[in-house]
């Protein structure tokens, strides 16, 4: 897995990429993923806590873009588990988040929430095997 995560996306997608329609898709590489860039950008330079989640959301907002669920969670739990009433938010919570050593990946590199629970599972077990063999 910290290889994966270390080179970036991997070619072949397993079925039901973005927009949920299982179509053959050119896989992502690190140049041509805005959300592979983003998350780089904010990749901090010694990882103390990584946080996994399943996917990106399909409705394409993200938690690099600071305009997801998860950043909102995130930015909350933070901010009451820090005991601050205003965590910064947006980027500056982005580059807080990294300061502190703290990196958010992806298991699945396509979203998989709206697929139907079958393929959803299946998306997600067969990312954690392309994991497992990088290892």
């Amino acid at each position: 897995m910290i290889e994966r995560i270390r080179s970036g996306p991997e070619s072949p997608r397993g079925p039901g990429g973005r927009g949920g329609s299982g179509s053959a898709r050119k896989p992502a590489t690190p140049d041509d993923s805005a959300i592979y860039r983003l998350r780089s950008r904010y990749r901090p330079a010694g990882v103390r806590v990584l946080f996994v989640g399943e996917s990106a959301p399909a409705g394409g907002t993200h938690f690099y873009l600071a305009n997801s669920n998860l950043f909102r969670a995130t930015r909350e739990a933070f901010g009451l588990g820090l005991d601050l009433p205003s965590p910064p938010d947006g980027s500056a919570f982005l580059e807080w988040f990294q300061g502190l050593g703290c990196w958010l990946v992806d298991i699945a590199e396509r979203p998989v929430n709206r697929l139907p629970t079958v393929e959803r599972e299946a998306s997600v077990s067969q990312a954690c095997g392309r994991a497992r063999r990088h290892r």
